[in-house]
């Protein structure tokens, strides 16, 4: 059995087995991801504005450790990957 995919034809295990290697790839790269990163950390990677916005409006809250401030890494990455509505912030 084969499918079309954009024009070009492939076998359905070869398609199975594609989808099930990129799916255990990028299992292995959440896996390896902390469950929590510092506010310099999410700064970082999401924008510190982004990161004082959502803080501001109450989206995220950090976790307090003695001497800093923590945030789950997949609530920030959650609100990153969101469809934003700025006008609000205005």
């Amino acid at each position: 059995m084969t499918l079309a995919i954009a024009g070009v034809e492939v076998s359905y295990d070869k398609f199975v087995n594609d989808v099930a290697s990129r799916v255990v790839s990028l299992m292995r790269e959440e896996a390896e991801k902390p469950e929590f990163i510092s506010q310099r950390e999410a700064s970082r990677i999401f924008g510190r504005a982004n990161v004082e916005r959502w803080r501001r409006t109450g989206a995220i809250e950090p976790i307090k450790r003695p001497g800093k401030l923590e945030y789950r890494h997949k609530d920030l990455r959650k609100l990153f990957e969101a469809q934003q509505d700025y006008e609000k912030d205005v």
